[in-house]
């Protein structure tokens, strides 16, 4: 929606809509078709942002078609980015998803969670790879990583006023952000890229080539949103591993960020640059339907308490600071 709250978005797989919303009596009327052709298949969420640093802007996150998705090599193909259009252009002549010259970075597996800050920066929270090895250019072997491998991410974008400059490759699916640095042939720190295959594409190149995280979190914890409170603090959903042994995920966290530079305090290689604030209390019980709540998304309410869903139990908090 926008910041005004009289335009309603929404999209399918392939299509995004426009409507008038009217917020005295909730209805939405003139539904226009604005965006099409965004591939169909792979990852089906489409995240869609109005920026309240840019209203007129209205941003699409479009993720894999797969595990490593060979084909998001190429940034025309139209997958694992976030595009933004001007849609009030848009009312009464659509744009194929593809057509769109603004560009807001790409190589990103899944982005789900898009948003922007108090001083009109993009951030993004990204669902890293499954199931990956690395080759060890020693043995030959190529040696399963997965359990505590990629890290997710958290990126940094750039302002959402800035339409005119095309924002860089986050390396997906070449170099991954490492989280457990006890990789073949790897020495350096959490945060940085590796590459899968070093004897193709060199770990160098990663770095030199392709844009790092600001901040990692654990492989396969899953994080769905991000918005930021009124001290300029992010919130994340972790909605949960399947993909790790023991599980890890299902919480909400708070990542601390500096109110003068709107960058996380913590460095980008910490491992501990977020705070747990709820959590189920046995990770280990949440394989099994309804056994705990899986964090989804995330807003802030005008008085700054927070609601967050629970896809998993089709429930609804509001979480609120007691206290000083």
């Amino acid at each position: 929606m926008t910041p005004d709250g009289k335009t309603l978005f929404a999209s399918s797989s392939t299509t995004a809509f426009a409507w008038t919303y009217d917020p005295r009596t909730g209805k939405a009327t003139g539904k226009a078709t604005i965006v099409t052709g965004m591939p169909q298949g792979g990852h089906s969420t489409r995240s869609l942002l109005v920026p309240k640093a840019n209203p007129d802007l209205l941003l699409i996150s479009v993720g894999s078609d797969g595990n490593l998705d060979d084909n998001t090599k190429d940034y025309s193909y139209g997958r694992s980015q976030i595009r933004g259009f001007l849609w009030k252009d848009l009312l009464s002549n659509s744009i194929t998803f593809t057509d769109s010259n603004i560009n807001f970075g790409w190589g990103l597996r899944n982005s789900v969670g898009i948003r922007d800050d108090s001083k009109g920066q993009l951030w993004s929270v990204e669902n890293s790879a499954d199931n990956i090895h690395r080759y060890d250019v020693d043995t030959g072997d190529n040696v399963d990583v997965h359990n505590d491998n990629p890290a997710e991410e958290l990126n940094f974008h750039g302002s959402v006023e800035d339409t005119t400059t095309a924002r860089g490759n986050y390396g997906y699916p070449v170099c991954f952000a490492a989280w457990d640095t006890e990789l073949p042939n790897w020495t350096s720190p959490p945060g940085q890229q590796f590459s899968l295959n070093p004897s193709e594409i060199s770990d160098e190149t990663c770095a030199a080539d392709y844009q790092a995280p600001s901040l990692g979190f654990p492989a396969h914890s899953a994080p769905l949103d991000i918005v930021f409170d009124a001290n300029g603090d992010a919130w994340v959903t972790f909605h949960g591993s399947w993909n790790r042994s023991p599980p890890t995920g299902y919480k909400l966290v708070r990542i601390a960020f500096d109110p003068e530079t709107s960058r996380p305090i913590a460095a980008s290689s910490s491992l501990t640059g977020f705070v747990s604030i709820m959590s189920n209390a046995d990770v280990n019980a949440c394989g099994e339907a309804g056994k705990c709540f899986r964090p989804t998304s995330l807003a802030v309410h005008s008085d700054g308490s927070l609601f967050m869903s629970s896809d998993a139990t089709g429930e609804i908090y509001r979480i609120q600071k007691t206290g000083s």
